[in-house]
């Protein structure tokens, strides 16, 4: 579950959205962008690549493909502390009718 947000780049002004969630920097999947959710302090004193796993071993991992998985979390442990059951944002820009 979640939500979908969809906004006209030029007419709305809005170039990127912000939610006040602290996110990973992205990676790219096919078309996609791809964020995880992290903790407030960004200080994780444990071992990046067991906090990783302990951190997404919630529902929002199942989601992910192994692919995602392996893009996104091995690509991040060794700098940014995964909020435990935090959420994934995945984002992808279309045209249509050439705007």
């Amino acid at each position: 579950s979640g939500n979908v947000f969809i906004y006209e780049e030029h007419s709305s002004g809005i170039k990127r959205w912000t939610d006040g969630v602290p996110w990973s920097p992205s990676r790219i999947l096919g078309n996609f962008l791809v964020y995880c959710e992290l903790e407030r302090s960004e200080v994780n004193k444990q071992d990046p690549v067991s906090a990783a796993a302990s951190s997404f071993d919630s529902q929002s991992l199942n989601l992910l493909s192994k692919e995602v998985k392996r893009s996104v979390i091995d690509d991040l442990t060794d700098s940014y502390g995964f909020k435990e059951d935090g959420l994934v944002k995945k984002t992808v820009s279309v045209t249509v009718g050439g705007i």
